[in-house]
């Protein structure tokens, strides 16, 4: 069974025409690449170099399907956690989804995209009290060594300095906290947890490592990204993150291809392209 799925450089090169042909079409504003622009009932501040930003303002939002797939989880009340939230593309529909009983925490690093993710939450007001931002960087350990930089940017202008893979930028982690997700649970007192995404460009293994306490405690839905070729040691992380998640009780599925459902870990992986990812969902 195959399912047709394009590696990210590809979906970078299709956002970069996409960007340029909009700003060529829109040339009065003299080729600023920013917009404001209200999708979906949220207003958006926007760079449309940016690959997360043309999503949204050209499809309405950044992964439709993935949106799709995890508005049919989401209840009023739940709690979320947005691990690697960037400027907040999900953030702020999960915000949406659970209501102002609800409660999302935003876990972003970068102080590029954590500025960013501030200012789309302040431009909707309403949903300032459900969402919680935390400038943490997720690990394995809680000796782990600091990052200084993460990457965090997907411009569609530029091919110097970027991922070979997929095409990201590299920004600083400076001030940024570095603790495992079992340590922030513990000293946030959390006391539900029904949802995770989780999407970290290849550091999914160790979050999941440092969180496996936290996992075991609360069994929460996970949507995570699943590109093995981005883990330091692709075929042995792999492993190690299916070995946890099994015997934790978790179950895989690929959420994103109508009409298409895959429940064996080795038939998603064969079928990515090299460099290309897919989001999984864990129950």
């Amino acid at each position: 069974m195959g399912i047709p799925l394009l590696s990210t450089l590809t979906k970078i090169r299709f956002a970069r025409v996409a960007s340029l042909s909009l700003k060529v079409i829109q040339f009065w504003n003299r080729g600023d690449s920013r917009r404001i622009a209200k999708r979906n009932a949220l207003i958006w501040s926007l760079d449309i170099d940016e690959g997360i930003d043309i999503a949204i303002y050209l499809l309405g939002a950044f992964e439709r399907s993935t949106l799709r797939a995890y508005s049919g989880l989401l209840s009023p009340g739940n709690v979320v956690f947005d691990i690697g939230a960037n400027c907040g593309a999900h953030t702020l529909p999960f915000a949406q989804l659970v209501g102002p009983f609800g409660r999302v925490l935003a876990f972003e690093p970068t102080n590029y995209a954590l500025q960013r993710l501030q200012t789309n939450l302040q431009n909707n007001p309403a949903l300032l009290d459900t969402v919680a931002l935390h400038q943490i960087a997720l690990t394995d350990s809680q000796n782990a060594s600091p990052r200084t930089e993460l990457y965090a940017g997907w411009p569609l202008n530029s091919d110097e300095g970027l991922h070979p893979t997929h095409g990201g930028r590299l920004h600083d982690t400076i001030g940024a906290k570095f603790m495992t997700l079992d340590e922030f649970v513990f000293q946030s007192k959390i006391e539900k947890l029904d949802f995770i995404k989780l999407d970290v460009d290849g550091n999914e293994p160790e979050i999941i490592s440092g969180g496996v306490n936290t996992l075991k405690m609360f069994h929460p839905s996970i949507l995570m990204e699943w590109c093995p070729s981005l883990f330091l040691d692709p075929i042995y992380d792999a492993r190690e993150i299916q070995t946890t998640l099994s015997d934790l009780g978790y179950r895989v599925s690929i959420v994103l291809k109508r009409g298409v459902k895959v429940s064996d870990w080795s038939i998603i992986s064969k079928s990515l392209p090299t460099g290309g990812s897919v989001n999984v969902l864990l129950q």
